[in-house]
C-alpha cells in the first residue's frame, strides 16, 4: 500500500477536478450539516480526522454517475463524507455532484461562520441561522479562506470596521489575523492518504471489514459494494434509476432497504448476511429476484396511493413493507382488494411498534409464516395472531400528543383522506399537489386553538392538553404557518375558510371554536374522532 500525505485544500481539489471519483456501491453524501462544521472545528483543534482510503484500478470503470472516460480512476473506498464535507467548507462543487440540487443545498446549510469575537484558543463556530445572519460579529468561514496570504492584514482591517473598532487598535487587528490565519491553516494540515490496487473483488472485502465493525454503513450497503463489484453498472444503470422513480412518486427508499426488499422476496429471509456471496452474481436467479421485487414494490404502492399513502414519509415506519410485499408476491399478485385487506394488517402491526425492536428477527418470522402460509388468507391470519394490539379507537387516544405518536397522525390523515378532506385554503382534496399530480404529499399538522394563545390564556392548559390529537388538523404543505395566533373564527374568516370544509376533518359545533371553550372543544372533537377512525377500519373490511 502506497501511503502519503495531502491537505485538505488539495483533496478539496482532487475532488473537484475529477481526481477522485466515487465507486458506485458508494452511498451518497448523507453527513448533517452539523457534522461538517465539527470536521471543520476538528481541523483547527489539530485534531486527527482520520485516513483516507483511494483505490487505483485499470480494471473497475463504474463510477456513481457515469462521467469520465479515463483509463485508470481513483476511486474514494473511505472518505467521500469527509472529502465531500471538505468541499462544501471550500465552496468547491465535487466531480460527482452533476446537477445543481443538491449541491446548492447543501452549500447554504453549510455555509459555516466563525464568531469574530473569538480568540485563537477557542475559536467559535456555528451553522447559519437568522440571527448568526444579522449579527457582525459572525463571518462566513468560506471568505476567510479565500483571502490571500498577502491579503489578511487588509482583510482583518475591514473586519475591524465591521465590528466598530478603531483601525489603530493593533491588539484587535493581531487577534482578527489570528483567526484568519488559524483557518487557513486547518486548511493546510496534512491528511494521510492510503492507496491500494486490489482486486475489485477484494476491495468489496476491504470495505465490508471497514464499516462492518462500526456503524456508518448497515449490511445492505456491503451487500451493494458486494454486488456493483460482481456487475459493474448494475447499481447505476438499474438501481438507481429505478429508486428515482420511486422518489418522484413519494416513495424515497435508500438503496439498502430495496436490496434487502428484494432478498426477502426472493429467498425469504431478511437477513442479508445469510444469503451466499453467488447470490450477486449476475444470472437468472438475480435478474429473476430484481424483476419480481419490482414487481410486488409497484403492486403495493399502487394500492397504498388509493388509500392516500402517497409519500413513505407518512407512515411511521418502513420495516412493516417489507412483510406485505413479500405477501404480494407469494400470495397477493397485485389484486387490489385482497392488498386492502393486508391494509389492515399492515395498519395494525404498525400500532403494535411490530418491528420497533429487534426488526430483522421478527421480519424473518413473519416471511416464514407467509412461506408456509397454503394462502393469503392462511397468511394474514397468521400474521394477525402475532399481534397484541387491536383497531379499535376511543377518545382519549385522541388526547395523547400529536407529535409523540406517529401512528396516531398516520390515522388523522388516512381519516382526512378517506372523507375526502380538502385544503382549507385552496380547496384542493388533501393528498394532492396544485397539479393535481402526486409527488410525495406530505402533510403538516396545525394547532386548530393556536398554541400561542393557549400559552397566554389563564388558566393555561397544559403542554399535553396543547398539542393533543384532537387540537391538530390537516394541512397541505406551506399552509400551516398562515393560521397562527388569531382566534381560530378569526384566521378561518380572514382567508374565507368554509365551515364544511372544517367539518370534513370532523369538528364539534362552531361555538366551541374558541380558546376559551378549549378544553369542552377537544372533548367533544376527541369522540368524533374515535369514531371516525372506528369507521375507516371497518370500511377497509368491506
Amino acid at each position: 500500500m502506497a501511503h502519503s500525505a495531502m491537505s485538505p485544500k488539495e483533496i478539496a481539489d482532487h475532488a473537484k477536478s475529477g481526481g477522485f471519483d466515487i465507486p458506485e456501491f458508494q452511498r451518497g453524501f448523507v453527513w448533517p450539516p452539523e457534522k461538517v462544521k465539527s470536521l471543520l472545528d476538528s481541523l483547527c483543534k489539530d485534531y486527527p480526522v482520520g485516513a483516507i482510503l483511494c483505490w487505483r484500478s485499470k480494471e473497475y470503470k463504474s463510477a456513481k454517475l457515469a462521467l469520465g472516460t479515463e483509463p485508470e480512476k481513483v476511486w474514494l473506498v473511505d472518505g467521500q463524507q469527509r472529502t465531500t464535507a471538505l468541499c462544501l467548507l471550500l465552496g468547491q462543487k465535487p466531480y460527482w455532484f452533476p446537477a445543481p440540487e443538491p449541491w446548492n443545498t447543501l452549500y447554504k446549510k453549510c455555509n459555516v461562520h466563525v464568531d469574530l469575537k473569538s480568540t485563537t484558543d477557542q475559536v467559535e463556530l456555528s451553522l447559519p441561522n437568522p440571527i448568526v445572519e444579522r449579527a457582525a460579529h459572525w463571518y462566513p468561514v468560506r471568505e476567510l479562506l479565500q483571502v490571500k496570504i498577502e491579503e489578511v492584514p487588509a482583510k482583518a482591517m475591514e473586519l475591524l470596521g465591521r465590528l466598530g473598532v478603531s483601525p489603530t487598535d493593533t491588539a484587535e487587528l493581531g487577534r482578527l489575523m489570528g483567526i484568519i490565519n488559524l483557518l487557513q491553516a486547518a486548511l493546510r494540515r496534512e491528511i494521510i492518504v492510503i492507496e491500494i490496487g486490489h482486486d475489485p473483488v477484494d476491495v468489496a472485502e476491504i470495505f465490508s471489514r471497514l464499516n462492518s465493525a462500526g456503524t456508518r454503513v448497515n449490511e445492505g450497503d456491503i451487500a451493494l459494494a458486494l454486488i456493483a463489484v460482481r456487475q459493474e453498472g448494475w447499481v447505476r444503470d438499474q438501481l438507481l434509476p429505478y429508486l428515482e422513480d420511486l422518489s418522484e412518486h413519494g416513495f424515497g427508499f435508500d438503496p439498502s432497504f430495496v436490496i434487502r426488499t428484494m432478498v426477502a422476496v426472493r429467498k425469504g429471509v431478511a437477513r442479508l448476511k445469510d444469503i451466499r456471496p453467488d447470490f450477486w452474481e449476475k444470472g437468472d436467479e438475480f435478474e429473476n429476484g430484481w424483476q419480481q421485487t419490482k414487481n410486488a414494490v409497484n403492486n403495493v404502492r399502487r394500492i397504498l396511493n388509493e388509500l392516500g399513502i402517497l409519500s413513505v414519509g407518512i407512515l411511521p415506519g418502513r420495516n412493516v413493507l417489507i412483510p406485505l410485499f413479500y405477501l404480494d408476491h407469494v400470495h397477493i399478485h397485485g389484486d387490489a382488494a385482497k392488498l386492502r385487506k393486508a391494509f389492515i394488517w399492515l395498519l395494525r402491526a404498525t400500532r403494535d411498534g411490530r418491528y420497533s425492536g429487534s426488526a430483522i428477527t421478527t421480519i424473518d418470522q413473519d416471511l416464514a409464516a407467509i412461506t408456509a402460509a397454503s394462502d393469503w388468507e392462511s397468511a394474514l391470519k397468521e400474521l394477525h395472531s402475532r399481534l397484541e394490539v387491536k383497531l379499535a379507537f376511543e377518545p382519549q387516544d385522541t388526547l395523547l400528543r400529536y407529535d409523540e405518536d406517529g401512528f396516531l397522525r398516520l390515522m388523522l390523515y388516512l381519516v382526512a383522506f378517506h372523507r375526502g378532506a380538502e385544503d382549507w385554503r385552496t380547496g384542493q382534496r388533501l393528498g394532492f399537489d396544485r397539479s393535481e399530480l402526486n409527488e410525495g404529499f406530505r402533510p403538516e399538522w396545525h394547532h386548530f386553538v393556536p398554541r400561542g394563545r393557549l400559552k397566554r390564556r389563564n388558566p393555561r392548559p397544559s403542554e399535553d392538553q396543547i398539542n393533543c390529537l384532537a387540537n391538530i388538523v390537516v394541512l397541505s404543505e406551506g399552509d400551516n404557518r398562515r393560521f397562527s395566533y388569531n382566534e381560530p373564527h378569526k384566521y378561518l374568516a380572514k382567508y374565507q375558510i368554509p365551515d364544511e370544509r372544517v367539518h370534513q376533518q370532523l369538528f364539534p359545533d362552531r361555538s366551541l371554536w374558541t380558546t376559551e371553550k378549549f378544553e369542552q372543544f377537544v372533548e367533544e372533537r376527541s369522540k368524533l374522532l374515535a369514531q371516525g377512525m372506528n369507521d375507516y377500519i371497518k370500511s377497509l373490511e368491506q
